[in-house]
């Protein structure tokens, strides 16, 4: 296997807990906005 065939198989998923206050999700969504930035084929 190549460094390239290592890298496609690569993986982060992000979930969280569903809460009543639409704030709560405002970490996840920073959190996958820095992954885009690092990385904008990750497509979030």
């Amino acid at each position: 296997m190549t460094d390239a065939d290592a890298s496609s198989k690569r993986a982060i998923v992000l979930f969280a807990h569903g809460a009543r206050d639409p704030e709560w999700a405002g970490p996840v969504r920073r959190l996958a906005a820095r992954l885009t930035e690092r990385d904008p084929a990750c497509g979030w």
